[in-house]
């Protein structure tokens, strides 16, 4: 099972006046998330039954706020007006090799022998509530100024939130076989700017602007390197051989000899495996992605299997 709890907040909060030149009152949040919950069971004894499930959870409540009490006043000593910013921007998911990773993914896998139950199964849920904002508290008792130049008030969020959740179930002649499979996003994400009552805004421009912005391939950065199937440590000194990462196939040649060949080594482990998985988020580069994969095999010439049941469900709510 894996969980995971964020709560990270960027804040800015002006209570008094300021002047200047210029003003930038930014807040900025880069969040990244992965959680992942595998289960893997396997028996090929007879009279073995296998049970697996995978169950991964993630809980986000990331924030980017600025909140304004007080007079921005972007003027110099000689009355020119300077430009002033006020923005909050959240981004998740949207940074180095997480933009090709999911947020959340669950996997489960069950194989058994001729029992009595082959049965996988696996729930991925991921619960976003975002928050971020520009407040200009004002109000006609207690008004706020802001004077500038161009005067901009912006808040931004680019999000990413995608889900896999996948269960199999593999038996010789198990009486029942199943194979479940649930993925599951809320997103309840906000972006506001919000400008109080009684406000006075002196500028040569104005822009207001809140904007939740699209996701889409060209932020996709594959996180499943050439490396990662198949390696050459034929220019690594010998000592130093067995520490390096090896691919799934590593090629190797003693260069000291040029009479030598290549040897090849099969580096194939359940980890390295499961890993593979993340070379399918290629279709991953969307706001809101989920997948669920479910499947049930039975196959026996010698016992009758009662069921073969494989479902699954994805539920996306924004």
């Amino acid at each position: 099972m894996g969980l995971n709890i964020t709560a990270h907040s960027a804040g800015v909060v002006v209570s008094g006046s300021i002047q200047a030149s210029a003003i930038l009152a930014e807040s900025v949040n880069r969040g990244n998330f992965l959680t992942k919950g595998t289960g893997i069971a396997m028996s090929l004894a007879q009279n073995s039954n296998s049970i697996a499930a995978g169950v991964t959870v993630s809980v986000d409540r990331n924030e980017s706020t600025v909140d304004i009490y007080g007079d921005l006043i972007a003027v110099d000593e000689t009355g020119d007006r300077g430009d002033l910013t006020v923005s909050a921007t959240t981004t998740q998911n949207m940074d180095g090799v997480y933009r090709g990773l999911l947020a959340a993914q669950s996997l489960a896998g069950a194989v058994s022998g001729t029992g009595k139950a082959s049965i996988a199964g696996s729930v991925t849920v991921v619960v976003d509530n975002a928050v971020t904002a520009v407040r200009i508290h004002s109000s006609a008792a207690k008004p706020v100024t802001l004077e500038g130049g161009r005067i901009v008030l912006s808040a931004y969020d680019k999000t990413k939130l995608a889900v896999r959740a996948g269960g199999v179930s593999v038996s010789k002649g198990s009486d029942v076989g199943m194979g479940l499979a649930v993925a599951v996003i809320y997103a309840n994400n906000t972006v506001n700017v919000i400008v109080g009552g009684g406000a006075v805004i002196l500028g040569d421009s104005l822009e207001i602007n809140a904007e939740k912005a699209r996701v889409d391939f060209s932020d996709f950065e594959s996180a499943v390197g050439l490396d990662r199937f198949i390696t050459d440590t034929s220019d690594v000194p010998p000592a130093d051989k067995d520490k390096v990462q090896k691919g799934m196939i590593n090629l190797d040649r003693d260069k000291s000899d040029p009479n030598s060949s290549y040897t090849i080594d099969i580096n194939v482990t359940t980890e390295g495996v499961v890993g593979m998985v993340d070379a399918l988020n290629v279709l991953s580069s969307t706001n809101y992605y989920l997948e669920a994969i479910a499947g049930s095999i039975v196959s026996s010439t010698a016992a009758e299997s009662n069921a073969s049941v494989a479902g699954s469900v994805a539920v996306l709510a924004f």
